[in-house]
């Protein structure tokens, strides 16, 4: 792949050369070497581990492209699709053909043989799109198992209607997220990644009438609604958005005029259309340069189009008011936390009364106390084990604290910065400990049949010991582990 001999023997270097340890009770014990494999987090890991994937998709494009097997493709003449990589999850597609499935099933044993990788037939899962009668008798030949569309790919359900509710029910808690992710991604690249394969499928599929830059109106009545959605919405785009033409110059005059040279009188539709178009482009061409057609958004100083900016401008046109995200959103919290603590103020956590109003047949009592029902409020604030963990890990001395009546009532009056830095900073990072230890011991109480249960002692280190982690992974300050015994030296 044009890598040279001396970066080929630094990696061979840095992975022949290292050593592991093992820790037993915290202590560092022996030291060995690997035979296969690279050390956990390693920088340079998803690097080669790319680079690998690369070979292997190269490797299956010519296995395809010798005929052994088919793929598909969403129009007779379109771009043909025979696999789709992502990270370590892999589609093949095939046709409905014994002889072709075997091909594949050979070729990915050749790989093997070829990389020194091995391919888990066990993961293997054939699935049919369509009647397939002898799928289980192929799946049993080759020694792998069958599953049923829609299937789980990505945390996403692949082939379910695009009219069902069940699409959204493993991603409930990012719904919203999702949405504007989509929105956001999609439509910012639409026009300059026209030559990726996501694009051609799409142009192939549903054409693109305006231009390359905005996707076109769906006219067709099939296929699932996920494009339709996005071509809908592509005012988004262009009221945020200046499009800049460079590549214009057969269109220019020498006087350095528009210059329109029509091979036929226009109707009378086009030329209101045309009138509309000088309209838009204006009495001055664009100076000639080798520049590249480019779109310049509104919403940012440099021109350069980001999540952020169109996000800000939607939250200030139609976002909740007064929503406290600065007790939702910290850089110091890890990133599942904060979706956590989002879930939390938005009550969409899966505790038992949200679970009976979804229609769930379950006894509600609550696993940490085992007295109350357990509700989000309850869980997190009012019950016994709850309130103990939040008196633990709020000042003693001169403080005397007040349940709200709620986790929003809490996130409203949470922030403020009558403390020092430190303890304004520390005093930030409570909420999400405090309920990441508690929603943790719950889960484990309800699931796992051989658990011990901690110890309010345990659970209040556990809160303790999070903040100063987190405190002390951002370089706020040098804590000690010393002071999780001396809890109220933090804020002095």
């Amino acid at each position: 792949m044009g890598f040279t001999s001396k970066w080929r023997n630094w990696l061979r270097f840095c992975y022949a050369t290292s050593s592991f340890s093992v820790l037993i009770n915290g202590s560092s014990f022996g030291y060995f070497t690997s035979t296969r494999g690279v050390r956990q987090g390693c920088p340079v890991s998803p690097l080669l581990f790319n680079i690998a994937m690369e070979v292997f998709s190269r490797y299956i494009d010519i296995v395809a492209n010798q005929g052994l097997f088919n793929g598909f493709s969403v129009t007779p003449t379109s771009t043909i699709v025979n696999h789709l990589h992502y990270a370590d999850d892999t589609i093949f597609f095939v046709e409905n053909n014994k002889e072709q499935l075997h091909n594949l099933f050979s070729a990915l044993q050749c790989f093997e043989y070829i990389a020194g990788l091995k391919v888990n037939i066990a993961k293997i899962r054939l699935i049919s799109v369509g009647e397939v009668p002898n799928l289980a008798l192929w799946a049993e030949g080759f020694g792998c198992a069958i599953d049923y569309l829609p299937f789980q790919y990505l945390g996403m359900p692949l082939g379910a209607k695009s009219s069902s509710k069940r699409i959204w029910d493993p991603i409930e808690i990012r719904r919203q997220i999702i949405r504007l992710e989509t929105y956001f991604f999609i439509k910012g690249r639409f026009g300059v990644e026209k030559s990726k394969l996501w694009y051609k499928i799409i142009e192939e599929k549903y054409g693109s009438e305006f231009s390359y830059w905005n996707p076109g109106k769906i006219a067709t009545t099939y296929g699932i609604s996920f494009w339709r959605a996005i071509a809908e919405t592509s005012n988004l785009v262009s009221a945020n958005s200046t499009l800049y033409l460079h590549s214009v110059a057969a269109m220019i005059s020498l006087e350095g005029g528009w210059k329109f040279d029509f091979r036929r009188v226009l109707s009378n539709t086009e030329v209101v259309e045309f009138a509309t178009l000088l309209t838009i482009i204006g009495d001055n061409p664009p100076t000639q340069d080798d520049l590249t057609d480019t779109r310049r958004c509104k919403l940012n100083h440099t021109g350069v189009f980001t999540v952020k900016s169109l996000y800000a401008k939607l939250v200030a046109e139609d976002g909740v008011n007064h929503f406290p995200y600065l007790f939702i959103w910290k850089t110091a919290i890890p990133p599942k936390i904060n979706i956590l603590m989002w879930c939390l103020i938005h009550d969409k956590l899966n505790t038992i009364d949200i679970l009976q109003h979804k229609g769930m047949d379950l006894h509600n009592s609550c696993v940490l106390c085992g007295i109350g029902v357990e509700s989000q409020d309850h869980l997190f604030l009012h019950c016994k084990i709850a309130y103990k963990i939040w008196s633990s890990i709020l000042l003693n001395a001169g403080w005397s604290w007040v349940l709200p009546g709620s986790m929003r009532i809490l996130a409203e009056s949470w922030h403020h910065n009558h403390f020092s830095r430190t303890w304004n900073y520390i005093w930030d990072l409570i909420p999400a400990a405090v309920v990441n230890t508690i929603w943790n011991e719950r889960n484990c109480r309800r699931f796992e049949e051989q658990y011990i249960y901690k110890t309010d002692y345990d659970l209040v280190l556990s809160v303790k010991s999070s903040i100063l982690v987190w405190a002390a992974a951002t370089g706020t300050q040098d804590f000690m582990s010393s002071q999780i015994q001396n809890w109220n030296s933090i804020f002095l």
